[in-house]
């Protein structure tokens, strides 16, 4: 019997009340998630919760919870498999939180300490409880990296699960097909906004850590400089501030350290010297090319009060742990919203002893943030990062719920029968139909002799409904019939019952198609929706700027232009009252906001296929 399935039942769930040791809320609910996730389901387990609110304790849970055999644990960075395993040995913080007895024996664990090179690396591993590693060293997908053998462990957590879409990871998650996966995120979005394959089964979001008391106030203080083109000048400005908060903060009693962070190596090289030159502080530059004895001392030092903070390489903010670095001077601000939630959530937890408020240093400059209010003068972090997390998490749960309310349909080909939806990106075009009746969304439309369906998937909670095609033709550059070319489009529809519109969009575009396929699915030829309408649903956007403006000439002659278009920032302000007389709307391309929210607009007057389309 293995050591979790051995010690399940002397798990126990503690509540934290009234300061004695427990768990938080948070912590329960995502284990109770994961043990409710896997009595039906067998597709990994997304757990968002934000950096530094008790995943290490869920992620130790998880293997008593799941009695699992073997768990293999991937980390980020070499840093973050250190910590980890060495929690792990004892199961340290489950006895802190009263979850374990004192008593109980601990677990074989193994770190990772270079990559597997042969099939005899990966059986070492037969040995141990727990193996902790980084995707660098035990992914298939690197080059003399062995396949493992797919029994080797039967659960599998992923920390810091926003990389897990990229090859190295997927392929690692892939060779391991029965194991049961639990994915643990602070942002279920990566930084290419690709998709994190799984489901959503508890969502923590920052606003909800920050009214728990998890996380606590974040400052951020602008710092003046007179020309910040001049980085040199910014970067000294910065320092200076840096070191008079921290010293504000050991004055007061608090035991604060200072991280400096930079986007490269040469960077931190020219800050190590600036502050060198221009503070007291006692700083050690740590980066990823760094020896893990070297970044361990560099650790060590600072818990022990050797020195006063570090410069970091874009590396601190991926799970490492260490509370005590309160004060953050920021001179290459992070540019994904993913990697600021990481960054920020390091700050601003209320954890350990003689702790205050968490500070952000950085200059004005105009940066591009999904989170630009966060450099804002005078901003409360606290107060807007919350909010923002909260939207995108909304956001991304209601993505994933929609889709996954599509249920397949059968002439969907097997090649393309686990499809991801979230992986299509279709123009954004479409054509608006008013219908005379309630139209059936599970109608299938008719695509003809030259076209095979080989996807459908159809959504009746949102009335939606997806088609791929697949069409054989010849090439255009030769009259041999033995040269085909393969084609695929895509068509999806959308019906609103309140307004009986039915809205279409296809990749495939000529005259007519749009107007035959809805013929075929409602049986008679439904109108397109008129200019009014569509003049009505742009008046009520707000702030509406139109950078793309097309007019067709009402004289058309072969003297006179046929089509005048007009670009610019405000290209609608160029167009003058007497245009009317002489022109017809062609296009308009532009943005607005739509309840506060930035969208992009368009729309056409067809005539022939040659002509911009509606959108």
């Amino acid at each position: 019997m293995s050591y979790f399935a051995r010690n399940y039942s002397a798990l126990t769930f503690p509540l934290e009340v009234e300061g004695r040791p427990g768990f938080r809320d948070a912590q329960r609910g995502a284990l109770f998630a994961i043990g409710s996730h896997f009595t039906r389901r067998s597709d990994p387990a997304i757990i968002t919760m934000p950096t530094g609110s008790g995943k290490t304790a869920v992620l130790q849970g998880s293997g008593f919870l799941l009695r699992a055999s073997r768990v293999l644990v991937i980390t980020p960075s070499r840093l973050v498999r250190e910590q980890i395993a060495d929690d792990f040995k004892n199961v340290g913080v489950l006895k802190r939180l009263r979850a374990l007895p004192f008593d109980i024996g601990n677990p074989a664990v193994m770190a990772t300490s270079g990559k597997v090179r042969d099939a005899k690396d990966w059986d070492q591993m037969r040995k141990f409880d727990v193996v902790v590693a980084t995707v660098q060293s035990v992914s298939p997908h690197l080059k003399d990296v062995p396949a493992p053998p797919p029994d080797l462990f039967d659960l599998v957590l992923v920390d810091e699960a926003h990389h897990s879409p990229a090859a190295t990871w997927s392929m690692l998650l892939d060779v391991f097909p029965a194991a049961k996966k639990v994915l643990f995120t602070a942002t279920p979005f990566r930084r290419d906004d690709k998709e994190i394959k799984g489901k959503f089964i508890y969502t923590y979001d920052l606003r909800t850590a920050y009214e728990d008391g998890v996380f606590g106030h974040i400052d951020y203080v602008p710092v003046e400089v007179a020309d910040e083109n001049d980085v040199t000048a910014a970067d000294v400005a910065v320092a200076k501030a840096a070191e008079a908060k921290l010293n504000l903060d050991r004055e007061g009693g608090q035991s604060h350290l200072l991280m400096v962070r930079t986007d490269s190596k040469a960077r931190a090289s020219e800050l190590e010297k600036i502050y060198s030159e221009n503070t007291q502080l006692k700083l050690r530059v740590v980066h990823g090319s760094h020896s893990l004895r070297y970044s361990r001392q560099a650790i060590s030092d600072l818990e022990n009060d050797q020195l006063d903070g570090i410069i970091c390489v874009n590396m601190l903010g991926e799970g490492f742990d260490m509370p005590r670095l309160k004060v953050a001077a920021v001179h290459a601000p992070h540019r994904s919203l993913a990697v600021t939630l990481q960054f920020i959530g390091r700050f601003a937890r209320t954890s350990g002893k003689n702790l205050g408020a968490a500070t952000f240093l950085a200059t004005r400059k105009d940066i591009k943030l999904e989170a630009e209010k966060l450099y804002s003068a005078g901003a409360v972090w606290s107060e807007i990062v919350p909010n923002l997390s909260q939207t995108r998490l909304e956001r991304e749960v209601h993505t994933r719920e929609t889709l996954d309310s599509f249920a397949l349909q059968d002439l969907t080909v097997p090649a393309l029968s686990d499809l991801s939806l979230y992986t299509l990106f279709p123009y954004a075009h479409v054509k608006v139909f008013r219908l005379r009746e309630p139209f059936d969304i599970r109608t299938t439309p008719v695509f003809g002799s030259d076209r095979d369906q080989v996807y459908g998937s159809v959504s009746e909670a949102t009335n939606s409904a997806i088609y791929i095609t697949r069409k054989a033709g010849t090439v255009a550059w030769s009259l041999d019939d033995r040269l085909m070319d393969i084609r695929f489009d895509i068509f999806i529809f959308y019906y609103n019952p309140e307004t009986n519109l039915l809205f279409v969009c296809a990749s495939k575009r000529v005259d007519g198609l749009y107007q035959r396929k809805v013929r075929d699915m409602v049986g008679y030829d439904a109108r397109l929706l008129g200019l009014s309408a569509l003049n009505k649903a742009l008046n009520e956007l707000e702030g509406a700027k139109f950078y793309n403006v097309g007019m067709r000439n009402r004289h058309h002659s072969s003297l006179t232009e046929s089509y005048r278009m007009i670009t610019g920032s405000r290209a609608d302000e160029a167009i003058r009252p007497e245009d009317a007389r002489l022109f017809h709307r062609g296009h308009c391309f532009g943005s607005a906001k739509d309840k506060g929210v930035d969208i992009t607009i368009g729309l056409s007057r067809l005539l022939k296929k040659s002509a911009l389309d509606a959108i």
